[in-house]
Order: structure tokens, then C-alpha cells, then sequence
């Protein structure tokens, strides 16, 4: 089994790779990522647990692992589930967006704090790229009780912000290792799902076949009862 393998250049700041499947984010290209990414920012209680499940199932769908990140389990003054959700559009060279999440107050205030300190968040977090979620199916969805949700401009403050909150999303992203083993997974699944689509598209297909007989059938028994009835 081929060993994973991520590393940073000097033009780069993370390429992973797995055989023919990789994450490129070129850090030479940073004024582009400025102005073709756009930010959201999202906080607010996930009671139901929908924002988050939209968000799992997205990784469950990426060959990724996060070693860094234990179960969250919230304290007995967090059970209304409070975070803080980062979404960057337009995250990844290819187009793809990428999110991350800020759970529980403590860490929320943590993170709150350290806007305009220079440095980014480092601490262990839920992060997913996403290929067939937008921002609005995730943060408007019923269930959620909303205290801000805003696309985040990128001047105000000088851009201090914007930086903090796209630098975070870059140490989020460095937790995330690819992971052949899950990669494979997901490959089988794929190919389980496209042989359950082609079976069912056959039968649908011999069954049509089936009703033409039929058809056909009754066609020609219709033909000879009236030829009898002309004798």
C-alpha cells in the first residue's frame, strides 16, 4: 500500500497527494486566493446537530483523516452546541471550498480573541473541504439558532480580519493528513453504488423488453380473434 505522502516547497504551502488524487494550495498565488476567495462567517447553536451533519458528510467523503482532533463531547454549559463555522469559498486551486469549526465557548472565546493578535488559531478543529455544498445550504438550514452570519469584507480593519481568519483556515487545513486506506474506502463505495445503478438499469431495461412481449402477444391474439369472427 503506497505511503500517503504531504510535504511544503518553497512555492507551495501543503500538496497532499494519493495516487491520482491531490490538494494543491499554491502560497505563491496568496493575491489571488485574496481576491477570488470569499469568507462567511457563521455563529450561532447547532442544537439538532444539522450543520454539523451536513458537514460530516461531506468528509466522509474525502480520503482525509485528523489525527489531531479527539470526539467532542460538550461540557454540561455547552449542550446547546455552540460554535463558530468558517466557510471560505473558492478555497482550494481547483475551486473547491473548504470549512472549518469553532466548537464550544471556551474555545470560541479563544478564538474571538486572537483576531487582531498577528497570529493564527493553531488548536485542533473540525475541518472538511467541500465539493457539492454551498455556504447557504448549510447556514440557513432550519434548526439552527443564528446569533451572526456574514460574508466578511475584506478591507475593513485594514484586511487584518480577513487575513486572521484565511490564515486559521490554513492551520486547520495542515491538521489534515490523506489517508490511502480511507481513500480506498471511499473508492469502493463509489464503484459499489455505480453497480447497483447499472443493475437496476438493466432490469428496468429487461423488464421494458418484458412488457413489449407482451404488447405484442396481445397484439396477435387480438389479430386472430378477429379472423375468426370474419369466418
Amino acid at each position: 500500500m503506497p505511503t500517503p505522502f504531504s510535504k511544503i516547497t518553497k512555492n507551495t504551502v501543503t500538496i497532499k497527494s494519493i495516487n491520482d488524487l491531490s490538494y494543491d494550495l499554491d502560497k505563491a498565488a496568496y493575491k489571488s486566493h485574496f481576491e477570488r476567495a470569499d469568507i462567511w462567517f457563521w455563529s450561532g447553536c447547532d442544537k439538532e446537530g444539522k450543520l454539523t451533519a451536513r458537514l460530516e458528510f461531506e468528509w466522509s467523503l474525502c480520503p482525509l483523516i485528523n489525527k489531531k482532533l479527539g470526539e467532542y463531547t460538550p461540557s454540561d454549559t455547552d449542550k446547546k452546541e455552540h460554535l463558530i463555522a468558517i466557510y471560505i469559498k473558492t478555497f482550494f486551486d481547483d475551486g473547491d471550498d473548504f470549512c472549518f469549526l469553532v466548537r464550544g465557548a471556551e474555545n470560541m472565546n479563544k478564538f474571538l480573541s486572537m483576531t487582531f493578535s498577528g497570529r493564527a488559531y493553531e488548536e485542533p478543529c473540525f475541518a472538511t473541504p467541500l465539493h457539492a455544498t454551498k455556504p447557504s445550504s448549510i447556514f440557513k438550514t432550519r434548526g439552527l439558532d443564528r446569533s451572526l452570519y456574514e460574508c466578511v469584507n475584506k478591507t475593513e480593519t485594514k484586511g487584518i480580519r480577513w487575513r486572521f481568519l484565511y490564515g486559521s483556515a490554513m492551520k486547520a487545513w495542515e491538521q489534515l493528513e490523506l489517508n490511502e486506506e480511507k481513500h480506498q474506502s471511499i473508492r469502493q463505495i463509489v464503484a459499489n453504488v455505480k453497480q447497483v445503478a447499472v443493475e437496476e438499469e438493466d432490469s428496468e431495461e429487461d423488464s421494458d423488453e418484458s412488457s413489449d412481449e407482451d404488447s405484442s402477444d396481445d397484439d396477435l391474439s387480438d389479430k386472430e380473434g378477429d379472423g375468426k369472427c370474419e369466418d
